[in-house]
C-alpha cells in the first residue's frame, strides 16, 4: 500500500535495495568483512556522542530505553519500531565507519537448529561459549575474547553477577539472576531453544498488532491482551503459570523491560552480558534482533496494512526519545515499510508464510534481491 501512494503522489524513485542474509548464507569472505566492521567501529569514536566509540554508544542508548513505563523500547507496544530504527541507525552507522554502504547486518535464525549449532560455536566469526568456569568468559581463541572485545564498567549490563569488562556467555544454561526479587536465590529461566512451531504459530495464528493498554508489565495487560497480540507474544511477555495464574517471578522481570518467552528467551539462551539490559554488548544481539524485525516484516507482509496496523494515536511519537542528535527517523510512521523508507530486504521467501504448512524454512534465490535497482 505504501508503495502505491508513493506513486500515486509521483514520489517514486529508482534506487539499490540492500539484502540482510541469514548467518549461515553469509561467505568467509562476508564474515570477515562484518568482524572487521565491528571492531573498527569501536575504535572510532561515535558520530552522536564522541564521548563513546561508534559500537559502545548503542550500548549506552539500549541501557536507556529498557523501562516499560518510561520508554519505548521494551515490553510496550514500540517494542519493535524502536528495534527496527535503532538496528537501522546502527547499520547506518558501521556503514559510515567502514565507508561501505553495501554493507548491511545479518541475521540469526534460531528455526533452523543445524546452522545455529554452527553460528553459536564458530569461534572465527561471533560464536563462542564462555569457559566452564566463574566468570565464564570467552576463551582466547574467540574472536571476542577479552583482549578483542573490551566492554566499558559503565555499560556493564550485569554488574550484580560478574562485574567484569569482558564478554561472558553460558550457552543453554539459562537466563540466570542472583538476588531474584531480593529473596537473596539464583533463577534459571528458559534453556534449551524454542521448538520452530511456537515461532511459525506467531505469524500463521492471525493477531492484531497489539491491544490496549499497549504495555505488558502493566497490571492490567491480562493473559488473554498478551494472547491476543502479535507484538506481546513475539516479545515473549508473559507473566502467568501454565493453569492462567500470575507466576511472580515473570511479573517482577517484564516489569524490567525483560520479557523471556520468544525473543527474550533468545537472549536468555546465550546468558551473560546478552541477558541483561546492556544486552548489546554482545554483538550477537543484532543477529538476534534483526531475526525479529524479520518476523515483524512477515506479519506485515502475511496481513497488509490494515490487518498488521499500529494504532495511528501511536504513529508520530518520537520513540527514540532525542537519544539520536540530529537524527531525521524518530517515529513509527517512518520505518513502517522498511523496503521502502529505509532500503533493505530479508532473503527469505514471504511465499512460505502463506501456506497453510510451513515446517521447513527455505531462503529466495539471493540473485533475486541483490543490489539491484527497483522502482518504487
Amino acid at each position: 500500500m505504501l508503495k502505491l501512494i508513493l506513486a500515486i503522489y509521483g514520489l517514486t524513485q529508482c534506487y539499490s535495495i540492500g539484502v540482510r542474509k541469514s548467518s549461515h548464507r553469509l561467505s568467509d569472505d562476508d564474515k570477515a568483512e562484518f568482524l572487521e566492521a565491528l571492531y573498527l567501529m569501536k575504535s572510532t569514536p561515535s558520530s552522536y556522542d564522541p564521548s563513546y566509540n561508534a559500537y559502545d554508544f548503542f550500548v549506552y542508548v539500549h541501557l536507556l530505553a529498557n523501562d516499560p513505563f518510561t520508554t519505548y523500547g521494551h515490553g510496550t507496544w514500540s517494542f519493535l519500531p524502536w528495534h527496527r530504527i535503532y538496528l537501522y541507525l546502527f547499520e547506518e552507522e558501521m556503514q559510515l565507519v567502514t565507508n561501505n554502504t553495501n554493507l548491511y547486518l545479518p541475521y540469526w535464525d534460531p528455526t533452523n537448529t543445524t546452522e545455529s549449532d554452527i553460528l553459536l560455536n564458530d569461534y572465527t566469526f561471533l560464536g563462542g561459549n564462555g569457559v566452564d568456569v566463574f566468570p565464564y568468559l570467552l576463551p582466547d581463541t574467540s574472536t571476542l575474547s577479552c583482549d578483542k572485545w573490551s566492554i566499558l564498567p559503565s555499560l556493564n549490563g550485569r554488574p550484580d553477577l560478574y562485574n567484569y569488562t569482558c564478554l561472558h556467555r553460558q550457552i543453554g544454561e539459562g537466563f540466570r539472576v542472583t538476588n531474584w526479587n531480593n529473596t537473596n536465590t539464583t533463577k534459571y529461566l528458559y534453556q534449551e531453544l524454542l521448538p520452530k512451531s511456537l515461532w511459525d504459530d506467531v505469524i500463521m495464528t492471525y493477531r492484531v498488532y497489539d491491544v490496549s493498554p499497549y504495555n505488558s508489565a502493566s497490571d492490567n495487560y491480562t493473559l488473554e491482551d498478551h494472547e491476543s497480540s502479535f507484538r506481546s507474544m513475539l516479545e515473549g511477555c508473559t507473566k502467568w503459570n501454565p493453569d492462567g495464574t500470575p507466576n511472580a517471578d515473570l511479573v517482577f522481570i517484564t516489569k524490567l523491560g525483560a520479557c523471556q518467552g520468544l525473543h527474550g528467551h533468545l537472549h536468555g539462551h546465550i546468558g551473560g552480558q546478552l541477558a541483561s539490559l546492556a544486552s548489546p554488548n554482545d554483538p550477537l544481539f543484532f543477529l538476534l534482533h534483526n531475526w525479529v524485525d524479520l518476523m515483524w516484516s512477515r506479519y506485515q507482509e502475511k496481513y497488509g496494512d490494515e490487518l498488521s496496523a499500529i494504532p495511528e494515536d501511536f504513529l508520530d511519537i518520537d520513540v527514540t526519545q532525542d537519544k539520536f542528535p540530529e537524527n531525521d527517523i524518530l517515529t513509527t510512521r517512518q520505518v513502517l515499510d522498511h523496503e521502502v523508507q529505509l532500503g533493505y530486504v530479508y532473503d527469505y521467501d514471504y511465499d512460505l508464510d502463506v501456506e497453510d504448512d510451513i515446517s521447513s524454512t527455505s531462503m529466495i534465490d539471493e540473485s533475486s534481491v541483490g543490489m539491484i535497482k527497483y522502482m518504487v
